[in-house]
């Protein structure tokens, strides 16, 4: 076993251990539900659509993702203290952090498209495709900017890991802030257009 994975299970209620596992079975979760998604469309001899694509792209994301926290915690020791760990390893686990910081907005992103595809197609109304559209075009402007934001905020690049370099960083607290915002309020848009098509839908069978 891997010293610093070693270390990180011999502390009682470690937060690092709970990162490793959330990690690995989300990640597993994730995966075996695409699978089974990518089986039902070959069963029943239906193509992949669009919708389908994002979500493969999302897992593929998610994925990384799950790899670089694991690696966080086996090599970068997260979860232990910072006086507990070589610089060395608290480079390992910024990069880590960093390759996270990529990876989530695009995971998040593609999943929201991937519904919104589908939904779409259950709804196609003129009022909720447009709403639909629209809300796709703020996701995808929102993940280019995150995406933006992570590789240009800093200068150079490697000052987000190592800050014994001569780099500056622009106001990431600001950043992720209203990331966050926005991303928290992206679903409410389209939330306000999901219910008239569904009562249209059961009006239409009645």
């Amino acid at each position: 076993m891997h010293p610093s994975l070693r270390r990180s299970v011999d502390l009682n209620g470690d937060p690092g251990v709970a990162q490793l596992v959330v990690a690995v079975i989300f990640g597993i979760l994730a995966t075996v539900s695409v699978i089974l998604r990518v089986v039902a469309r070959h069963l029943s001899r239906v193509y992949l659509s669009l919708n389908d694509y994002m979500i493969l792209i999302a897992l593929g994301a998610t994925s990384s993702m799950a790899i670089a926290i694991v690696i966080s915690v086996v090599d970068g020791g997260a979860g232990l203290s910072k006086h507990q760990l070589s610089s060395s390893e608290l480079r390992i686990y910024w990069k880590s952090m960093y390759a996270c910081i990529i990876t989530w907005p695009i995971a998040q992103s593609c999943t929201k498209i991937s519904i919104l595809l589908f939904y779409i197609h259950l709804f196609p109304t003129r009022i909720f495709r447009f709403a639909a559209y629209s809300l796709i075009v703020v996701v995808t402007t929102w993940m280019f900017q995150q995406v933006l934001a992570s590789l240009l905020l800093c200068r150079p690049i490697s000052y987000n890991w190592d800050a014994s370099v001569n780099g500056t960083c622009g106001n990431v607290a600001a950043n992720c802030l209203a990331g966050a915002a926005v991303n928290t309020l992206q679903p409410l848009h389209l939330f306000l257009f999901v219910i008239p098509p569904k009562k249209e839908r059961r009006f239409t069978r009645d």
